[in-house]
């Protein structure tokens, strides 16, 4: 196929590796691993079936330091884009759509699911890179049942409705102490909190062919942080280079 393969196809040839394999066909193994995974997860398309060889490309040498989460994200806004003009029933939107609904249910009380008792972490021997992420809020949460049509109606009513005072705008914490109001027992991990640097970065998102812009002080004018007199731009650019 000229587009990818199927994730079925990598499944059925890929996914276990002989024990007795050498060095060469562990590393082909491994990146047919790394091929699927991004592309089910942070780069997935609207359909949902193949893998882009657009993606394979970027395993072909294991020492390029690429910026996966800055790429997510020019990838993600490049969909939310394009899934806003698409109308009919063929209309799909793809992406990291995990990364986009929990986004959506710390501050949008709208098809928030209920959470239930908290399950016991498992530290994988105690290491803080293992520790659990944001998302662990909504690891245990009540099961869903309903017509997807009928909720969609209703979720969108509800969305029409929304008001300021019903937004949670600041579900991480108040400035100064972002990370340590979190539900859960566990510790945070630490990697949530390691490039906090670069959250106020103004710079383009780059992935491949998605150039998105982030623009944080357009956000920040509703907390009252950002200053009209802007530092001199600085060339930050945050790539991933197919």
């Amino acid at each position: 196929m000229s587009a990818g393969a199927t994730y079925k196809w990598i499944q059925q040839n890929f996914s276990k590796c002989p024990e007795d394999a050498d060095e060469e066909v562990i590393q082909m193994y491994a990146r047919a691993y790394l091929w699927y995974a991004v592309s089910r997860t942070l780069f997935s398309d609207g359909i949902g079936r193949n893998a882009s060889f657009m993606w394979l490309t970027l395993f072909a040498e294991w020492g390029y330091m690429h910026s996966w989460g800055s790429a997510a994200l020019a990838y993600l806004y490049r969909q939310l884009d394009e899934a806003c003009c698409r109308t009919g029933k063929g209309a799909s939107i793809g992406g990291p759509m995990v990364l986009l609904t929990i986004w959506s249910w710390l501050r949008i009380p709208v098809g928030r699911p209920i959470p239930m008792k908290e399950k016991p972490w498992d530290d994988h021997g105690n290491s803080r890179l293992r520790a659990p992420t944001w998302a662990y809020l909504w690891d245990n949460t009540e099961v869903f049942h309903g017509e997807s049509e009928e909720c969609y109606l209703r979720y969108t009513n509800q969305i029409d409705l929304l008001t300021p005072e019903k937004v949670e705008w600041e579900p991480y914490g108040t400035r100064g102490n972002v990370g340590t109001g979190v539900w859960f027992q566990a510790d945070l991990n630490r990697k949530c909190m390691q490039e906090a640097h670069l959250w106020r970065i103004r710079a383009p998102l780059i992935c491949v062919y998605a150039v998105e812009f982030h623009l944080p002080q357009r956000v920040m004018r509703q907390f009252g942080l950002f200053q009209e007199t802007p530092p001199p731009y600085k060339d930050t650019s945050i790539a991933l280079h197919g």
